[in-house]
Formats: structure tokens, C-alpha cells, sequence
């Protein structure tokens, strides 16, 4: 089980808001989290980088999660006050029909829900046809365009996120929350500064990136702002373990432990460091697992092509529903990817990072 610390960190940033470009909620509150442990360092995508120095300057290694979610951008608005979207980030489209949404208007956030065609106005032989987020619109009460932008403050170019409140499951063994992709990445970077205490003989960096749902549009970003020797990208994996997905799919299960991801879509993570976390695992007795993205990527694609070249490692939680309002993931699971980050911190000196860097 995890503690409170953990606890309320996920929580708070679960419940935070931003979708790609519009980050700030989750940067501020990554900043108060670590607020007296280091002083943020911005990038003009609007990513924060927090440095940690321990024994050296060198070698310097990065933890990054992605602060953006996925979420909508508000398209354009019918004259009877209705509502049109565009995804930004991944959608299943079954999984939004009839769901809360958020729009970020200049007058503060208005609430409304996921609306299409109803099934009784619908001709029977298309009735069981998937209802496509093309057709689905979002009714937020207006009576009228104008009624929407002027009295609700809603104008094209909003952006929109999805409404679902952090939640315990079975006495805290689970815990139900939005946005785990990727705030989990982004809650584990900073706890590795909170809880690392003085002894490591390296400078870690803590690192909020931008834009990942859209094309890892600030991982560069990250680098250029710490210059890293080696990289640990956070994120959460895609779990087997339930009705319907094969093991020839997806191999991790939640409540196993954290993932050592050994390839994904488009980059190939360090073998030598992954090698290398393994063999950490393996002493200090954290329960791990090993995984695979065939499809979707990470940060860890652009952070890898800085300067000459960045190894990095890919750990993820597993995590149930990913890219939907509620996504799941086990404490212990969170709790061994931590310690997992914490024990690289410790044994992550010059000696192992010029040996995973082959010099």
C-alpha cells in the first residue's frame, strides 16, 4: 500500500486539468509539490525541469513524465448552442458517448455532457453501428451561439477535459482516477527528488514535459534544459490481465509490478540500462515485470536523439483503460516502480553510466 504522501500527490494531480498546451494546472502543481527541494527551470513549450544536486554535477540523470492528457479542443459552436470537438490525444470512441466533459471557457470552467443522435430516431439496421466522435457534439445548457460565448465565455479554441474524481478501490489496493497517462510518470519524478534524501552520487532532474499526446512535442525541450546523461521515462503501460486482451498482446498485469519496457513504437529503449534496472531489481528485491509497446510510444523517442545521444530507460504502471475518462492502476505497482527509481538514484554513479553509455 502506498502513503499519504503518495496518495494525496495523485490525487491532486489526477484532478488537476491540461491538455496539450495547456499544462500550467499540472506545472503549478508540481511546483508546490516541490517547492524548498529545487527551483523550476521552464521551456518555452511551457515544460518545468527541477534539479537536484547530490554529490556531483556528473553524471546527471532525468526522470520525465508528460504532464499534457488527453482531452478535446472546442471546434466550433452551432447556432443553437451546441458544441463540436477535436480530439487531442487518442480517443476510443464507445468510451465517450454520454460522458461529463470541461470546457475552459474565459469565464471559468462550464460543464457539459457528450451528446449524438439518439438510438429511438436511429434506423434499426444502424443501431449497432459504433457511434463516431465525428458525430457526437457536447451540450453544455446553451440555449444559443450567443447564449455559449457570451454568457458561458466558450469560444472556438477552448479546451475541453474530461470530468472523474480520484477514487480508492478495495480498501486502496486499486485507485480509479483521470489522466494517469500520464500523471503517474509525472508523480513518480517528483517523488524520486522528495524522497531521496542527500546520498546520491549524481544531480537528478525532475522533468513535467509537454505535448506528448501530440507528437512528444516538448521531450527535446527537457533535455535541452538539463543536458542529461541518461534518461528514465515515467509512464503507464498497457495491461493485459483482463476479459478480451491476449497475452500475445499485452503481457503486464496490474499488481505484479512495475514494467521494464524493452521496445516501442518508433525507439528502442537502452539494453544496457535496462539490463541494468533489471539487475537493481533484482538485488534489492522489487517485483518487476518485463513489457512491450507494438503500438505507442513515449518521450523517450525524442529525449533519446539530444546531442549525440541520450540511453534512457522506459518504466511504466500498469494500468487498466488507458485513454478514457477512468483509468486503473494497483498501489503496489506505483510503490515498486518508486522504489525502483529511488534505488537508480542511489547506484546511478559515473562508473554504471559510462558503462551504459559503452565508454
Amino acid at each position: 500500500m502506498i502513503d499519504d504522501q503518495s496518495k494525496a500527490l495523485l490525487k491532486t494531480l489526477s484532478e488537476a486539468n491540461g491538455i496539450p498546451g495547456h499544462e500550467d494546472e499540472v506545472r503549478r502543481a508540481m511546483t508546490a509539490a516541490l517547492s524548498g527541494v529545487a527551483e523550476p527551470t521552464m521551456d518555452g513549450h511551457g515544460g518545468v525541469t527541477f534539479m537536484k544536486r547530490g554529490g556531483s554535477d556528473r553524471p546527471r540523470i532525468l526522470y520525465a513524465g508528460h504532464m499534457d492528457e488527453i482531452g478535446f479542443i472546442v471546434k466550433s459552436i452551432t447556432d443553437d448552442g451546441f458544441l463540436y470537438m477535436i480530439p487531442s490525444g487518442g480517443w476510443i470512441d464507445q468510451a465517450l458517448l454520454t460522458q461529463r466533459l470541461l470546457v475552459h471557457g474565459s469565464k471559468g470552467p462550464v460543464l457539459g455532457v457528450v451528446g449524438a443522435k439518439p438510438p429511438h430516431l436511429t434506423p434499426p439496421d444502424k443501431r449497432g453501428e459504433m457511434v463516431r466522435i465525428r458525430d457526437m457534439f457536447l451540450d453544455v445548457g446553451a440555449c444559443s451561439k450567443e447564449d455559449a460565448m457570451e454568457n458561458l465565455g466558450i469560444t472556438p479554441g477552448d479546451q475541453i477535459t474530461p470530468v472523474a474524481s480520484f477514487e480508492e478501490l478495495n480498501g486502496g489496493q486499486f485507485l480509479l482516477g483521470k489522466a494517469w497517462d500520464d500523471r503517474v510518470g509525472v508523480a513518480l519524478a517528483t517523488e524520486t527528488l522528495l524522497r531521496v534524501g542527500p546520498d546520491h552520487p549524481n544531480t537528478l532532474i525532475a522533468a513535467g514535459t509537454t505535448g506528448e499526446e501530440k507528437g512528444l512535442i516538448g521531450a527535446q525541450a527537457a533535455a535541452w534544459s538539463c543536458d542529461p546523461d541518461l534518461a528514465i521515462v515515467l509512464e503507464v503501460g498497457i495491461t493485459g490481465g483482463v476479459p478480451g486482451v491476449d497475452t500475445k498482446e499485452a503481457t503486464e498485469k496490474c499488481g505484479q509490478g512495475g514494467s521494464i519496457v524493452f521496445i516501442e513504437s518508433g525507439a528502442i529503449p537502452s539494453p544496457t540500462f535496462r539490463a541494468f534496472a533489471r539487475r537493481v531489481a533484482t538485488e534489492e528485491g522489487i517485483p518487476f515485470q518485463d513489457s512491450f509497446y507494438e503500438s505507442g510510444g513515449s518521450d523517450g523517442a525524442q529525449i533519446s536523439r539530444y546531442r549525440t545521444g541520450v540511453p534512457y530507460l522506459l518504466l511504466a504502471v500498469p494500468c487498466r483503460y488507458i485513454h478514457t475518462h477512468n483509468g486503473l492502476i494497483a498501489s503496489s505497482d506505483y510503490q515498486a516502480a518508486l522504489r525502483l527509481c529511488l534505488a537508480l538514484a542511489r547506484r546511478l554513479d559515473a562508473k554504471a553510466v559510462e558503462e551504459i553509455r559503452g565508454r
